[in-house]
């Protein structure tokens, strides 16, 4: 049976919201949330820490990859995500965001529809202590030869000769309560792609879309403190905690001038604007559900299809 809801009914996507009762152990036990842009798995490992593996639709790299701008990992002192608790995780649909609950104390990821930034939200029955850590995997420069660059599946240049450089990220200096780090192509396989499919005339028409691409995050929250260029910690136990990651790519000269440029729109936002960002968010994914589905009831099968659909 096909059921069609009207605007005030629209509790359909809340029924096909997906909930897991125990924690996992690596990405392959995660929720993925976001906004079109900004994009993240999510997921609780067994002893509690809250994962966060971002992405970004426009982060390419000096060799035409579409990398992950890094991960951050989440730990709670002590930790109301473990047992005995107990652990409901949950992919809310209807408010574009996922819930962590261990008793009463609850954690809420939402990327926010409106800019490229994603928040985790504590609210903790107890007191606890907080350590949010950047997990960066990109920290030297590394060379492929022509065969580990043909078996690494890059078709395009795998004869190159010279074989492929990759750089590294660039880890800023903590700065009280925010650490940043992002990558710089500081150079472009671009131009090689070009001359691979003998279209070097065309260059100057088509200027390069990957020199001197940024792109990164500022990592901050209220009550936190640097505690070193990768790790930020609470101040004091607390029953509140908000961490907020804001992500940008754009051409910059340096990274330098891209770290100014994303502190600058940073310095525009301040808890009210947080709080109006939530609400714009949710309206946005209400009138997202508003104006169409397709709601299939019935057999335990249609029902999964229903879901299927609406996720």
């Amino acid at each position: 049976m096909t059921t069609v809801l009207s605007a005030q009914e629209n509790r359909f996507a809340a029924a096909n919201d997906v909930v897991w009762n125990s924690p996992g152990t690596n990405e392959d036990n995660s929720m993925p949330i976001g906004n079109g842009d900004v994009a993240l798995n999510a997921w609780t490992e067994q002893n509690g820490d809250i994962v966060l593996l971002l992405a970004k639709s426009d982060a390419w790299s000096e060799n035409g990859q579409l990398l992950k701008l890094g991960r951050v990992r989440v730990r709670l002192t002590p930790n109301p995500f473990t047992a005995p608790a107990a652990f409901v995780q949950t992919l809310k649909l209807e408010t574009g965001e996922i819930q962590i609950r261990g008793g009463k104390s609850v954690a809420r990821i939402w990327v926010d529809a409106n800019r490229p930034v994603v928040h985790l939200e504590i609210e903790s029955e107890e007191p606890v202590q907080l350590e949010a850590k950047a997990e960066l995997w990109r920290t030297k420069t590394y060379h492929l030869d022509q065969r580990a660059v043909s078996q690494a599946g890059f078709f395009e240049w795998g004869n190159n000769p010279n074989g492929l450089d990759f750089d590294p990220d660039t880890v800023f200096p903590a700065q009280d309560n925010r650490i940043s780090w992002c990558h710089f192509n500081s150079r472009s396989i671009y131009p090689l792609v070009f001359e691979r499919e003998h279209l070097e005339s065309l260059l100057p028409k088509y200027p390069d879309p990957l020199l001197h691409r940024c792109f990164g995050v500022v990592m901050k929250g209220p009550g936190l403190a640097a505690g070193d260029d990768r790790t930020l910690k609470s101040t004091e136990a607390s029953k509140s905690f908000r961490l907020d990651l804001h992500a940008l790519t754009q051409e910059s000269s340096t990274p330098e001038a891209w770290h100014a440029a994303l502190n600058k729109v940073i310095a525009s936002t301040d808890a009210a604007a947080i709080s109006a960002a939530r609400k714009a968010h949710e309206r946005w994914w209400a009138e997202f559900w508003d104006r169409s589905w397709i709601h299939i009831s019935g057999a335990p099968e249609a029902e999964t299809v229903s879901q299927s659909y609406a996720i």
